[in-house]
């Protein structure tokens, strides 16, 4: 079960895709560094499964905007069902080198780190708890 919410403008008598996430329900089997629990049984998280923004809209910060409003539903979501982490699974596979450590960049940026045992990035629930309540 996943969930896409769709950032658009009204451009004249049309409304015009700026950008969208989806994010689902997800259970992380990779180690996180500092975490207890059972592996074996993983953690239950979140993915921002896509998180794309309209390249008529780069470097306006509305990339940034789309992962904040993620934040924020992730951190509803886990108000309400639980959960440990928010991950990204970035398409480093369509990307230049370059264009993958931009990406990357622009995750840790937001307090992202790498899991180890995988190309995925990910953020305690707390953390970002936390980042909210300090804005």
């Amino acid at each position: 079960m996943s969930r896409t919410h769709v950032s658009t403008e009204r451009d004249d008598d049309e409304f015009v895709v700026q950008g969208y996430f989806t994010l689902a329900p997800t259970i992380v089997t990779e180690q996180i560094p500092g975490s207890s629990g059972s592996r074996r049984e993983g953690y239950p998280s979140y993915v921002l499964a896509k998180l794309a923004r309209n390249l008529n809209v780069a470097g306006t910060g509305h990339g940034a905007e789309l992962l904040a409003e993620a934040v924020v539903k992730t951190v509803e979501a886990a108000d309400a069902a639980g959960g440990r982490f928010l991950v990204v699974d970035p398409h480093f596979r369509d990307l230049t080198p370059e264009g993958a450590e931009s990406l990357r960049t622009f995750y840790r940026k937001y307090g992202f780190a790498d899991l180890e045992e995988s190309n995925r990035m990910y953020v305690t629930i707390s953390t970002l708890r936390r980042e909210l309540a300090g804005k």
